[in-house]
């Protein structure tokens, strides 16, 4: 009897941890999910602070066109521009020109603004996959812009778009964002993307716009 009472404590002290072991095999693979996605999980803080960032970088970029942008074409277009540089350095795209007789028609995009408009285009496609990969879509975003500057960067009075301290601004804190991601410091969410991606659009939009006055001349 007393053989008996005492497998049977044992059984019911068994009973529980057999129950879970059981449950947690059987649920196995949503559980391995489960744990994944909690270590992807950045701290709150993190990504708080990088979806502000964005934000901010959001509302310069809004900025460039009516600071950096106009600034820089008035300095480019000033005669100490032009007689600074009297001829354009070997390579460059030659300026194409309206036609005769029709003062109306626009000139024809020059291979660096057709270049940077598909870059546009790029990002545009970036944004429409932030909510689906935050991560990659800032990842296109930067590549997209870190190319269209280095084509603008080719081109003849760059500097002074370039190296505008609000533009330099942008660009360096676009950069700062996009290795804390790259480098998992930040998880971004999709409005934080969002932000970021739209950034990079304005930004090649406005090399593009500068683009364009450079090729037109004075």
């Amino acid at each position: 009897m007393e053989i008996a009472e005492l497998v049977l404590k044992y059984i019911q002290a068994l009973s529980w941890p057999i129950v879970v072991l059981v449950l947690i095999w059987c649920l196995r693979r949503h559980l391995a999910g489960a744990i994944a996605r909690l270590s992807r999980v950045d701290t709150p803080a993190g990504s708080l602070e990088f979806a502000n960032a964005a934000m901010a970088a959001r509302e310069i970029s809004e900025e460039l066109e009516s600071s950096a942008l106009s600034d820089s074409v008035e300095r480019a277009a000033s005669p100490a521009a032009d007689s600074a540089t009297s001829a354009a350095p070997e390579g460059e795209v030659a300026t194409p020109h309206r036609a005769d007789g029709d003062e109306s028609q626009q000139p024809l995009p020059t291979a660096a603004e057709t270049r940077l408009a598909s870059l546009e285009d790029q990002v545009r496609f970036a944004e429409t996959i932030a909510h689906r990969s935050p991560t990659f879509a800032i990842q296109h975003a930067w590549d997209s812009l870190d190319e269209a500057q280095s084509i603008v960067c080719e081109m003849r009075h760059s500097d002074y778009y370039l190296r505008h301290p609000d533009f330099m601004a942008l660009m360096t804190m676009l950069e700062v964002l996009h290795a804390e991601v790259i480098g998992g410091g930040a998880v971004p969410t999709a409005s934080s993307a969002g932000n970021y991606v739209q950034s990079c659009e304005r930004a090649i939009t406005s090399l593009r716009r500068f683009a364009r006055h450079l090729s037109e001349g004075p």
